[in-house]
Formats: structure tokens, sequence, C-alpha cells
């Protein structure tokens, strides 16, 4: 079939951009497009800055839009106490280990001991050690239930969603310039910020099995779980931060009520308001990423976030999705920042 300059030119823009993040011996996100001519020759297409409008994958539908809050800072701390506990309990093992050594060669003269509890003797740095595993478990149980105890209350009274419009389409390389307004502000409420990042999803859990000939409920690659929990659904990420990335959530939460991080991520520009709102220009992040890339192996996203202070309560955010065209590149990307998955550690 001949195909026309013209329509070559149309079939080349409506591909989705090359792209390479990080390098090779780091984190690296890379695909680069390739046209062959007819003697064999492989040529790159640096063409392809279309607007992707392919639906949002069911990880953003659930994950990244709406209301969300921030959990616990008990979490963070308990895990800081964990490493300590750890540290503590080697310690302790590698004491045991070499206290026979220790009284025969002199330089301790009498054991450390023991402690009868019960009919049973137990090591002394066990017994003392033991408290401080312990600890940071009760730390977790208890932020889990405060979690639950302010879910269960946002969830019977949600505030009205704010109303956000943009100026003009937002491009990757210029600035998001827009106005948001605030209706029915709670009397807590002190003030707002608007910003706006890109990041990239993790893949499908199908695509990564796909891409490994690994197939669903058989050995699962190196990295990914085994299978997934019952409310797990195809798309909604490779599942391999099951248990580990959120602290407990409401059943009533379809989705989650905690703001994930992207583990790659960039932030833009910044904005504070009154409760009221206001209009804002946000200068667009660092570095030449490219916009919205929908698929379920590569997928580039970008949200506007809206955070909400409160008086005598942790922030509160409103997340939005934005569809965003491609700048004019190239979108090559050495130096990214990468973040830990975990909802506790997340830096917004």
């Amino acid at each position: 079939m001949e195909t026309s300059v013209n329509d070559l030119d149309l079939a080349l823009k409506s591909l989705p951009a090359s792209v390479r993040l990080g390098c090779e011996d780091s984190w690296l996100v890379e695909r680069t497009l390739f046209s062959v001519d007819e003697d064999g020759t492989r040529r790159e297409i640096i063409a392809g800055h279309s607007l992707d409008q392919r639906d949002f994958p069911p990880l953003v539908e659930r994950q990244r839009v709406g209301w969300y809050l921030t959990p616990d800072p008990i979490h963070a701390k308990a895990r800081s106490v964990i490493t300590l506990a750890v540290i503590l309990l080697l310690l302790a093992l590698f004491y045991q280990t070499i206290e026979p050594l220790l009284l025969w060669s002199g330089i301790i003269t009498s054991p450390i001991g023991s402690v009868q509890i019960g009919l049973l003797d137990y090591p002394f740095l066990m017994v003392f050690v033991v408290p401080f595993m312990i600890f940071p478990l009760l730390l977790r149980i208890a932020a889990n239930l405060r979690d639950l105890r302010r879910q269960r209350d946002f969830l019977d009274s949600q505030p009205t969603k704010p109303e956000i419009t943009f100026d003009s389409e937002p491009l990757s390389d210029k600035p998001l310039v827009g106005a948001i307004k605030i209706h029915q502000a709670r009397p807590e409420w002190s003030g707002i910020s608007v910003s706006w990042r890109v990041g990239v999803l993790p893949p499908a859990r199908e695509a990564m099995l796909a891409a490994h000939g690994a197939k669903e409920g058989g050995q699962p690659p190196p990295g990914l779980s085994t299978p997934l929990p019952h409310y797990w659904e195809d798309g909604l990420s490779d599942g391999t931060g099951v248990g580990e990335d959120t602290p407990m959530e409401h059943h009533d939460a379809r989705g989650g009520m905690f703001l994930r991080p992207m583990r790659i991520s960039a932030q833009g520009g910044v904005q504070d308001f009154t409760i009221e709102g206001g209009e804002f220009s946000l200068r667009p992040p660092k570095g030449d990423w490219p916009g919205t890339q929908a698929g379920s192996f590569v997928r580039f996203h970008w949200e506007l976030l809206v955070r909400i202070e409160r008086q005598k309560k942790r922030p509160l955010f409103w997340l939005l999705p934005i569809r965003v065209r491609h700048g004019a590149g190239p979108f090559c990307i050495e130096d990214i920042s990468v973040f830990d998955g975990r909802t506790e550690e997340s830096p917004y």
C-alpha cells in the first residue's frame, strides 16, 4: 500500500514520543522508536509529539484522583525505632556468639548471665532486646487505629471538591495557567497551595509478566509478589509494594485514602493562596519531561495537587490528573530523583 508523505508525517506525529530517563547503572526508563527503510537501515524516529487520548490507567482512577489524607506521623517514627531494634538484636546475637571466646581469652571474667522466666532461663541480652522489637509494632497498631478513625470521620462528611479551570491546553514545557475556587470551606481550613508535578507510574503487572514470558498464577519474576490479594485488579500496579507501601486503609475507600508517592517524579511550581483561591501560573518541572503517556508499560503521569492546611490537623489533599501534550523535546533526563515508595515517607 502506497503512503503519501503527508500520511506518513501524520502517522509519525500520532506516535508516542521517544523517552530516556536515568542511566544504565541506575534507574532507567527508556522507549526508542525506529523506522526501517527498504534497504534494512534503522532510523530513530524523533517525531511523535501528540496528545495521548487513551484512558488513564486504573492506577490513576483508583489511587490518584480525589481527596486524600496524610498518614499518622507515628508510622515514620515506628520505622526508625524498628531500625534501632534490629541493630540492637544483631549486636546482642553477635555478643552471645563470641562470649565463650571472650571468656576463654580472659577479656571478660564472667558471663552476662540469664533471666529465669517460669521454668526456663533466657539470655539476658535477648530479654533486654525483646521490648525494643515489640514497641514499634505497638506503635504501628496505634497509628493504624488512629488512621482508620480519621478515614471513617472524613468519609462521613466529605467536603465539596475545588473548582479548577485551565486557560489553555497544558504543555509539558510551558507554565500551567489557570484558576482555583474553594466552595464551602471548612472553618478549620487556614490556607491552600497549588502545584503540579510529573512522574513515572509503575507498569501494569500483566505487562511485566508478559515482558518476562511469565503467566499469572505461576512463578513470578524476581521482585514481583506471588498471587495478589483478592481486591487487586488488572492494570492497577505491578504488585511489588503489596502490604508495604501504605498504612491500613478503610474498606469503604475505593483505592485508598492515602496519597502514594511516585517513585520517580519531579515537582513543578508551587503557589500559595488564601482559602478562597485565585489564579495561578505554575512553572513546569525541571527537565525535559514528556507529556502524558497512558500505556500499560511506560506511564508518564501529570497531576495537579491542592494542599489544604488545617488547624490542629494534618494537611488535606485534592488530586486532579491532567492530560498534558508533549513539548518540543527531545525527552532525555539523565539525573532523576527517586523516592521511597512508602506512603509515610512521601515528600509531598
